[in-house]
């Protein structure tokens, strides 16, 4: 979702939320918010649109993408600044 739809969707909500339950205004609004929720499939394809892009150019421009599972709870345990820096230290 880009920013500028974001922004619209909380705008739509907040004036949702300030009318009274039951009301004609209240219905209009739900509306107006339920409409462009129909149209949330539009945003999910334009964020995979750009995420798909993206690894692409990333591909085109150095021809693999390496995914590394990093086990970050583990590695905090066994962390120890002096340790690690003697053992990495090469010269």
């Amino acid at each position: 979702m880009t920013k500028q739809a974001a922004k619209g969707l909380r705008k739509r909500k907040r004036a949702l939320a300030r009318c009274k339950r039951g009301s004609r205004r209240r219905a209009k609004r739900q509306i107006a918010l339920a409409s462009p929720r129909q149209v949330s499939g539009t945003r999910r394809h334009k964020r995979r649109d750009y995420l798909h892009k993206l690894s692409r150019q990333i591909v085109n421009r150095f021809g693999r993408i390496a995914v590394e599972d990093l086990n970050i709870k583990r590695f905090f345990l066994r962390y120890r600044p002096g340790q690690l820096l003697r053992a990495t230290a090469t010269w």
